[in-house]
């Protein structure tokens, strides 16, 4: 993910001031705490913020050690994949009902798409759009947490 999308992101998460955002990336993103957002480099107590009963929601590569902790913890999910498993993952949890898959054009130096499969570029041209929408529809859709109880 580039600095670009990481950016953006953030400016999306400072919108939803009722919710509350710790983000890690990189160090190009460095230092930032404003409001409802915190961003570090450090790693994260991933399994203590998933089972804090104040998560609605967690935002992930969906490699499958976090995508089995998330399902154990009932979190719903917004997977935006990069890699190996994590795009069948990512596509399981849509069908599932218990999360979106948001795909993100990952680009090499060149600016190529690093995956080169027929309509991969296509299928992304509104990764802002995709984002947003996932967001919205995470927060005002309490039927996605229900689906873990059925």
């Amino acid at each position: 993910m580039n600095v670009e999308d990481i950016k953006f992101m953030m400016g999306v998460f400072i919108k939803y001031r009722n919710y509350y955002f710790k983000v890690r990336t990189g160090e190009e993103c460095l230092p930032e705490k404003r409001g409802n957002l915190e961003v570090t480099n450090d790693l994260l107590p991933q399994q203590e913020i998933l089972f804090d009963p104040i998560t609605k929601l967690f935002i992930s590569h969906c490699g499958q050690n976090s995508l089995t902790e998330t399902i154990y913890a009932v979190v719903p999910l917004i997977c935006i994949p990069n890699s190996g498993d994590q795009f069948y993952n990512s596509s399981l949890v849509e069908h599932l009902g218990i999360g979106i898959y948001v795909l993100l054009i990952i680009k090499d130096d060149q600016g190529k798409p690093i995956r080169d499969e027929e309509g991969y570029e296509k299928r992304n041209e509104n990764f802002q759009n995709d984002f947003r929408n996932a967001l919205n529809e995470m927060f005002n859709n309490l039927l996605v947490k229900f689906k873990f109880l059925l």
